[in-house]
C-alpha cells in the first residue's frame, strides 16, 4: 500500500497503518537537499595535549602577517547562515523523531540542546560589536574567507582541543601566542564570541552530517526490507530487486551501505550477493565500510558532545580574569610603583 500525504498528515497516517497491523511502515521523506560530497568538509587536526598547546600557539603566530588596514567582512551574515542550516537540520531530525524513526545519539544531542545553540547565537549577536569588521586586525592571506586574526586563533584552539575548551587552555594558548605577537585589547575582549562562532560552525557541519545520515538510514531500512522480502521469494526476484536498487541511483554513502549490511547479516542468502555487489560498486569490502562508518559516527558524536559542553562552559567562564591574566597592557600597568593598579577592583 502506498499513501501520499502532506507533512502534517504523515504522523496520523502512520499511526493508522500501525494500528491496523501492517508489519512494516516506511515514510519516504524529502531529502535534505545536499549530499555527502557537498557537506563542508571538516579539517581534521591532530589534537594537542594541554602541554602542547603553547607550541601550537607559537607556531601559529609565526605564520601570521597583518595588513595595515583593519577593514574586513562582517561576521553577522556568516552567523545567520549557521543559524539557518542548524535550524533546518534540527527540524528535519525532529520530524524523524516525531514519526518514531530511531535517531542516532548525535541527533539526540542536537535535539536536546537546540535551546542552548539558539542562546549562543543570540549571545554572539548581542556581544559582537557592530564595528568589529573595522577595528580588529586582519591577516594578509586573502585565500581565507574570514581574515580576522582573532578568528583564526579561535579556530586553531578549538580544533587543537577537539572542541573541548577550558579556562586553562584559553589562558595557555593566548599567553603563548603573545610571546610572538601581542594581541590588542579589542581582540582579547572579542575572543569569547569568536570561540562561540567557530563552535557553531563546527556544529553546523555536524548537524548536516547527522541529517544526512538519518535520511540514509531511512532509505537503507526501506531497501533492506525490499531486498530481504525478494530473497525469501525467489533468486530471480532478489536479483531483480538488487538491479532496481542500482538503477535508482541512490548515493552509496558509507552510512547507507553499513545500515543495509547490518539488516542483511542474518540472511545469508542475501548477504553474500549484496557484499559482492557493494564491493563491485565501491571497491571496498562491506566489513571495512561498516567498521569505518562506526568509527566516523563515534568521532562525530564525541565532537558534538564536546562542542555543546564547551558552549555551556563559555557561559561559566570568568572571562575578565582571563583578560587580566593574558593582557600585555595589564602586565605593564601592574608595574605601577605605587601598586595602586594591582589593588584596584575590575
Amino acid at each position: 500500500m502506498v499513501i501520499e500525504a502532506t507533512e502534517n498528515e504523515t504522523a496520523d497516517v502512520i499511526a493508522v497503518l500501525r494500528s491496523i497491523g501492517h508489519p512494516t511502515v516506511f515514510a519516504i521523506r524529502p531529502g535534505p537537499g545536499y549530499t555527502a560530497s557537498t557537506v563542508t568538509a571538516g579539517q581534521r587536526r591532530e589534537p594537542a595535549t594541554m602541554a602542547g598547546l603553547p607550541d601550537c600557539a607559537v607556531a601559529l603566530a609565526t605564520t601570521h602577517q597583518l595588513e595595515s588596514s583593519t577593514r574586513s567582512r562582517s561576521l553577522l551574515p556568516i552567523l545567520r547562515e549557521c543559524e539557518i542550516v542548524i535550524e533546518r537540520a534540527r527540524a528535519d531530525l525532529a520530524e524523524a523523531a516525531r514519526l518514531e524513526y530511531g535517531v542516532t545519539h548525535a541527533a539526540e544531542w542536537l535535539l536536546d540542546n537546540a535551546y542552548l545553540i539558539r542562546l549562543n547565537i543570540a549571545d554572539i549577536r548581542h556581544n559582537l560589536p557592530d564595528y568589529h569588521n573595522k577595528i580588529l586586525p586582519v591577516l594578509t592571506d586573502r585565500s581565507c574567507p574570514i581574515r580576522l586574526r582573532i578568528y583564526h586563533l579561535a579556530t586553531e584552539l578549538i580544533d587543537r582541543t577537539g572542541h573541548r575548551l577550558s579556562a586553562e587552555s584559553i589562558v595557555s594558548f593566548l599567553d603563548a601566542y603573545q610571546h610572538e605577537s601581542p594581541l590588542s585589547i579589542a581582540e582579547l575582549w572579542v575572543f569569547p564570541p569568536m570561540l562561540r562562532l567557530v563552535l557553531l560552525q563546527r556544529l553546523r557541519r555536524l548537524s548536516e552530517l547527522a541529517g544526512l545520515r538519518q535520511h540514509q538510514k531511512e532509505l537503507a531500512d526501506f531497501w533492506a526490507d525490499r531486498v530481504l522480502n525478494a530473497a525469501q521469494r525467489s533468486p530471480e526476484q532478489f536479483e531483480e530487486m538488487v538491479a532496481e536498487l542500482g538503477r535508482r541511483g541512490n548515493e552509496l554513502t558509507p552510512h547507507f551501505i553499513a545500515r543495509l549490511g547490518e539488516h542483511l547479516y542474518q540472511e545469508e542468502s542475501a548477504l553474500a550477493p549484496i557484499q559482492k555487489w557493494i564491493q563491485e560498486k565501491t571497491e571496498h569490502r562491506l566489513a571495512d565500510i561498516v567498521r569505518g562508518e562506526h568509527a566516523e559516527e563515534a568521532n562525530d558524536l564525541m565532537l558534538i558532545a564536546s562542542a555543546i559542553g564547551s558552549l555551556r562552559q563559555m557561559a561559566e567562564l570568568q572571562y575578565p580574569k582571563i583578560v587580566e591574566a593574558v593582557s600585555r597592557i595589564e602586565a605593564i600597568l601592574r608595574q605601577d610603583p605605587a601598586g595602586i593598579h594591582a589593588r584596584s577592583d575590575f
